[in-house]
């Protein structure tokens, strides 16, 4: 499918090197891209329309229109305000030849995320989409053992994830957060998708999706804050996602049964372990002082080495539409009752 003409004036060079960048957004995740940038020398700009965050943002430049984010010229933007405005943006920039890094989700609905993919395509821009788990190096070398036939052929997976949602960020109103406003592209699937991104990773294309969501906590959310899945993979594995916005304290575990074996993995502790068929265990974990945080430095750098060409995207623009097609099939299975193709 060939893409549209874009908007913008298509550029005519690329910067090798990752010296500027602008983050769209100043809540928690846009707060957080500008703080590592400034850890890695990267010079750094907040594009924001107070309409979120106010607060001020020390030592770094508030710009509030593109005009501005022109004169600033930046190499890269980085996506980080609400899902629901991800697609705009990210067409505007992918026009403007700025190499884009968007976080996940790529978009709240199929369509958002097809035009985003385009316009990244068309431009030539180096694009990723913040999935970070892909950085996790204990998820790594979970995928390597897969690959390897450790475990044997993959029989089934389980994912639970649940976090107390006003508990997410202290001293803010979780109720006028993104991930609790459905008009912002919130709610437990979309918000919490990084399993549906790591099993692809791990397992393979999803063919189909049932699922049941639920508003089950007393928070007065118009999304749904509770949410079960069932992946059929096109390798004939089958998934169940638990996610929620209710569980205190947080849990985050995989569990992959294969034919000759099982791996879990926690993400409290980063540790993943390898059973084999007689019970003896292999573990990997991550290194001394190891915080999430980690994984987004890790990926900083790994979105400068691709636009540096010293790498290609971990987690690219089509991965990002699988997940936002799997995660739409979802909400569709819940509300038809039946099951979807992804």
């Amino acid at each position: 499918m060939s893409a549209p003409a874009l908007p913008y004036a298509r550029p005519e060079r690329r910067p090798a090197t990752l010296r500027r960048v602008v983050v769209v957004g100043a809540g928690s995740i846009g707060q957080r891209h500008l703080r590592n940038l400034a850890e890695l020398g990267i010079e750094a700009a907040a594009l924001r329309t107070y309409r979120g965050t106010t607060g001020p943002l020390v030592g770094v430049p508030s710009l509030t229109t593109w005009d501005a984010v022109d004169v600033f010229a930046p190499d890269a933007i980085i996506i980080a305000n609400p899902t629901a405005l991800h697609s705009e943006v990210a067409v505007r920039a992918a026009s403007a030849g700025y190499h884009l890094l968007v976080e996940k989700p790529l978009a709240h609905d199929v369509a958002a995320a097809v035009a985003a993919c385009r316009a990244a395509a068309h431009a030539g821009v180096v694009a990723l989409v913040g999935y970070h788990f892909r950085h996790h190096p204990s998820l790594q070398v979970m995928r390597d053992w897969i690959r390897q036939g450790a475990i044997g052929t993959p029989v089934h997976a389980q994912v639970t994830w649940g976090e107390y949602l006003p508990g997410w960020h202290p001293g803010e109103d979780h109720l006028t957060g993104y991930s609790a406003r459905r008009a912002l592209g919130g709610g437990a699937v979309l918000t919490l998708s990084h399993p549906i991104d790591y099993l692809r990773w791990l397992l393979g294309e999803v063919t189909e999706v049932s699922a049941m969501v639920s508003q089950s906590t007393p928070y007065t959310l118009d999304v749904e804050d509770v949410a079960h899945l069932t992946l059929r993979f096109a390798s004939g594995v089958l998934a169940a996602v638990t996610l929620d916005y209710a569980q205190r304290p947080a849990e985050h575990t995989l569990r992959i049964v294969g034919l000759d074996g099982t791996l879990t993995w926690d993400a409290r502790t980063g540790v993943a372990r390898r059973t084999g068929p007689d019970g003896e265990v292999l573990e990997a974990g991550v290194a001394p002082g190891f915080q999430r945080n980690d994984l987004f430095r890790a990926e900083l750098r790994h979105f400068a080495e691709c636009v540096a060409g010293e790498a290609t995207p971990a987690c690219t623009m089509d991965d990002g539409l699988a997940a936002v097609r799997i995660c739409v099939a979802a909400m569709r299975s819940s509300a038809w009752g039946r099951v979807v193709d992804a």
